[in-house]
């Protein structure tokens, strides 16, 4: 027992096959003196009394094995780790150190990385434990195949070099800061575990944070949000089974995102670019909420599950689709870029909430598309295709395709257009193009601008009212259905079967408009009407 004090540039050398056992409590080298202690190990350092800790001074250097036994030994000032090894229930703790060579951590040993810099170029093979300091910038850790980094306690945790991970990093507490453009490798077949709600890469440096996951990343507890600030590069699976976890700082990814239910992804920031071979899956929820995915060019993205466009950008030159069975809500944000958004056949786009959505894009649907509220704003010349057997219910009287931009906006519907819900008037601006069905249920649907009508049909108690159009072809208006012409000019050739009112405008020179047998034209209303062409009734004309 009792301190050994160390004065005079002390060393102490434990040589191969020798043993240094330590039954005490208490501080070796401990000296106020400037010299330096100097503690070599090539053999075997013991701690095999004493439950509490014995602080060593000075410079260890360890190519050994040191077993802790028990309690606590702490080597506390300059430690140099080479290839050696560590045994023990006790805990092995050190703070600012060099590791150079392949630490070898038996099964229930506990060696902790517990403040200070680590330094140098090591292997961790079992299970080193971090609970505070810096991993320093200038060399890489890596974590060997079945083996484990412990991230724990409510400090903050400093990763400034490469950490290369073959094994499994489990993170539990403290956020793990990231400055001196950090990098984080989670190699094919390896884990990263998150068990936080803490930040990752939480810096104010200017420098480039990097997650490149080729193998597992998994938030397997915490139910808030951990913010994952930097790239994240995803070549391989994020499972995201509780909370939410948010990456901040885009990235580009060909592997799997999937969420429990319950759980979910969130693109807060940055861009990040989708390849071929990403995909969406699971019964949670994935969402764009403040960054850009984009679809890189050529490629096709399909998600399965269920997405949100919230707040940010859904763009690129590719095709992100909505296949059968999955549900996409937009509830803000822009759809940009040169590619397309499909909506595959009973696939599903829920346009909701009140917030303005813009539409840059194509936008092709093939299933059923419900909008219930806020406008859709229109920039950057937007087609909407509402393909055969397709399905654009409106249930708002918001305004489609409003904008200022001087782009062409295009609806081109062969499917089934309806308003079912909304007594007032919902208004679509562009160019409206109709080959299929226009069914009214309640209010008014009001394409404003330049209308095509071809062989269509036309229900429904509302009304369908339009101004300045272009008819070719056969207009088929159900019984009951109230389709009127209210200004504007009408052009082209065509037979209304059914009922039209005329409230207003010109039927313009050089078509000819035929009312067939059974069909009826309501001329109606105070407004001047103007005949320019030619009219023929075999039907009923009431004036």
């Amino acid at each position: 027992e009792g301190r050994i004090i160390g004065d005079s540039g002390p060393t102490i050398n434990n040589a191969t096959g020798a043993l240094f056992d330590t039954q005490t409590d208490s501080t070796l080298f401990d000296s106020n003196d400037g010299s330096v202690k100097t503690f070599n190990n090539s053999g075997t350092v013991r701690k095999s009394v004493g439950t509490s800790t014995s602080l060593w001074r000075g410079v260890f250097n360890n190519s050994g094995t040191v077993n802790v036994q028990t309690g606590t030994l702490s080597p506390a000032d300059t430690v140099n780790l080479n290839t050696s090894t560590y045994t023990g229930a006790g805990r092995f703790l050190f703070g600012s150190c060099t590791v150079n060579g392949i630490l070898t951590v038996a099964a229930g040993a506990n060696v902790e990385l517990g403040g200070g810099t680590l330094s140098g170029t090591g292997t961790i093979a079992g299970t080193l434990n971090w609970t505070a300091g810096t991993m320093g910038a200038g060399g890489t850790t890596t974590i060997a195949s079945n083996s484990v980094l412990m991230v724990s306690g409510g400090a903050d945790k400093s990763l400034n070099r490469r950490l290369d991970n073959y094994g499994t990093v489990t993170w539990t507490t403290g956020r793990i800061i990231g400055d001196s453009t950090p990098v984080l490798n989670n190699y094919a077949g390896a884990l990263f575990d998150t068990q936080s709600d803490a930040t990752l890469f939480d810096s104010n440096d200017s420098t480039v944070k990097t997650f490149n996951n080729s193998g597992t990343v998994r938030k397997s507890a915490g139910t808030g949000t951990s913010i994952w600030q930097g790239l994240f590069n995803n070549g391989g699976t994020l499972n995201v089974q509780t909370g939410t976890l948010a990456l901040a700082g885009g990235g580009e990814s060909s592997g799997a995102f999937t969420n429990a239910l319950g759980a979910t992804v969130d693109f807060t920031g940055g861009t990040q670019v989708l390849t071929n071979g990403a995909s969406f899956s699971g019964a949670g929820l994935s969402r764009i909420n403040g960054g850009a995915l984009n679809v890189s060019t050529n490629a096709t993205v399909a998600f399965t599950g269920n997405f949100e466009l919230a707040l940010g950008t859904l763009g690129g030159a590719g095709t992100f689709s909505i296949p059968a069975g999955s549900q996409m809500a937009w509830t803000g944000g822009v759809m940009a870029g040169s590619g397309t958004t499909t909506i595959a056949s009973n696939g599903v786009l829920v346009a909701s909430a009140s917030a303005d959505k813009s539409l840059n894009r194509r936008l092709d649907n093939y299933g059923p598309v419900t909008w219930t509220g806020g406008r859709i704003i229109g920039d950057s010349s937007p087609v909407l295709n509402n393909f055969a057997g397709a399905l654009f219910d409106t249930q708002t009287d918001s305004t489609l395709f409003e904008s200022n931009d001087a782009s062409v906006k295009t609806f081109n519907n062969s499917g089934t257009i309806r308003k079912s819900a909304g007594p007032g008037v919902s208004l679509w601006r562009g160019m409206f193009n109709n080959s299929g069905t226009v069914n009214v249920q309640t209010g008014t649907l009001n394409p404003t601008d330049t209308v095509n009508l071809i062989t269509s049909s036309y229900s429904g108690a509302g009304r369908f009212l339009f101004g300045s159009c272009t008819v070719n072809g056969t207009l088929t208006v159900a019984a009951g259905a109230n389709v009127e012409f209210g200004g504007g000019t009408l052009s082209g050739t065509a037979t209304i079967v059914g009922t039209l009112n005329w409230t207003g405008g010109v039927m313009g020179a050089g078509g000819i408009t035929t009312i067939a047998a059974n069909g009826v034209l309501v001329a109606s209303g105070g407004a001047d009407k103007s005949l320019s062409r030619q009219l023929d009734n075999h039907g009923t004309v009431t004036w």
